[in-house]
């Protein structure tokens, strides 16, 4: 007949420190604030006519933004 016996316990074990770990996982953490997904930038737009293979300069525009509409991975 089988006997039961306890199993010992498993689980990792970080040292004494535990806190400096936790200190360097909280850092290293992005921050999902919406100041933090934020980012000035610019859209510049250029013309080109296919049939003369130039450069339409009047076409030219530039877009400023002081932050993106949208966070893209």
């Amino acid at each position: 007949m089988r006997e039961n016996k306890p199993l010992p316990s498993i689980a990792p074990w970080f040292g004494d420190k535990i806190q400096v770990l936790d200190d360097i996982l909280i850092e290293s953490a992005p921050l999902f604030a919406d100041k933090a997904l934020k980012a000035e930038g610019r859209i510049q737009t250029r013309v080109f006519e296919m049939e003369y293979l130039k450069e339409d300069v009047t076409e030219r525009r530039e877009v400023k933004s002081a932050d993106n509409e949208a966070m893209t991975p």
